[in-house]
Formats: C-alpha cells, sequence, structure tokens
C-alpha cells in the first residue's frame, strides 16, 4: 500500500514554501514547519494513509483549514488508527 507524504497531502499548506515556528493546532506545542526544503521538515518521513486522514478531519483537523501538525502528533495519531482498527476488529 502506498504511503502519502505530508507534502502530497498539502498538510503544510498555510506556508507552502516557507519556514516558520508555528503552533500545533492539536496539542499548541511549537515547532518549525520547514515547507521550503521539505526533506528538512519535522514531518519528513511520517506518511499518512487515507484511514489517518479520515480520522483527523473527524477530530475537526484539516489541512485546508488547520495547518501543519507537529510530529508527535502526526506519530500520536498513527497509533490511534491502529488501535482504533484493532479495536473494531476485536469487537
Amino acid at each position: 500500500e502506498m504511503l502519502r507524504s505530508l507534502v502530497g497531502s498539502e498538510m503544510c499548506i498555510r506556508d507552502r514554501f516557507s519556514i516558520a515556528d508555528i503552533e500545533c493546532p492539536r496539542c499548541g506545542s511549537v515547532f518549525t514547519c520547514n515547507a521550503a526544503d521539505i526533506k528538512q521538515c519535522q514531518c519528513w518521513g511520517v506518511g499518512l494513509k487515507e484511514d489517518d486522514f479520515a480520522y483527523l478531519k473527524g477530530q475537526g483537523f484539516s489541512a485546508e483549514e488547520t495547518g501543519c501538525l507537529c510530529r508527535d502528533c502526526l506519530l500520536q495519531i498513527q497509533k490511534e488508527v491502529v488501535g482504533n482498527a484493532d479495536s473494531a476488529k476485536n469487537s
């Protein structure tokens, strides 16, 4: 299964080609979004699947409205989605 990169999903839509210290809209931590050199951005390498994006939208987060999330939140979302899927399988 192919993972979409955060760039492809436009998670960093707010300042697409700049470097900025921003506040994560999910947890409030401040991090540097480096959309100018995405391979140096804190989100590089975190691939979100369709289920992850659906979960985010269900939580009220969308790239268009909330912008970038910190790496810790992105990784936490992946864990929560897997946990929810495992729980659904065991129900």
